[in-house]
């Protein structure tokens, strides 16, 4: 188990490092251009209604916001060009874990933290706090969320295979 997650550790540290040397390049292949992102317009709606209304409203040209990990620093280098930025901060249902039945339901903006501290999750689904440890670093998982998880493009951040296995189990 050891040998593991040193494994884990270097694949997560090549990841990051190999990250890092493509944006750096990047930049100075764009004529060594700060990291400022382009300008966009910023909307942090109170309620999921509204959200869907702003999604609606923009189209293509929205993305949605929840820990910002990787959305962030990919508009900052201007691999991202993202007129609308919709920040789902301010919607406290999406946040919340419960059990419906024998269905675990677990918000988009529920953090890494949230699901290995949450009791409910962890007598209704035990495998879930254990795959939640292995996600990023414990800074990283009190912003990090669930929604990011299952929807990302950086290996590192995305769930394990236990996680995706447990979406698809159906009683």
């Amino acid at each position: 188990m050891a040998s593991d997650a040193k494994t884990n550790e270097f694949k997560i540290n090549w990841y990051i490092e190999t990250f890092a040397a493509q944006a750096i390049s990047y930049c100075i292949n764009r004529g060594g251009h700060t990291l400022i992102p382009a300008s966009f317009s910023y909307h942090r709606p109170a309620g999921l209604a509204e959200a869907l209304r702003i999604l609606s409203d923009h189209g293509d040209d929205a993305r949605v916001l929840a820990g910002g990990h990787s959305l962030i620093p990919m508009m900052k280098m201007r691999m991202a060009n993202i007129p609308h930025l919709i920040d789902l901060q301010d919607i406290p249902d999406l946040a919340q874990i419960s059990l419906e039945g024998n269905r675990v339901v677990i918000g988009a903006m529920v953090t890494q933290a949230q699901l290995i501290n949450d009791q409910t999750l962890a007598s209704a689904a035990p495998l879930m706090k254990e795959a939640a440890l292995q996600i990023a670093d414990p800074q990283v998982r009190y912003m990090g969320t669930s929604g990011a998880m299952w929807r990302t493009e950086i290996p590192q951040m995305t769930c394990p295979v236990s996680c995706n296995v447990l979406m698809q189990i159906s009683p």
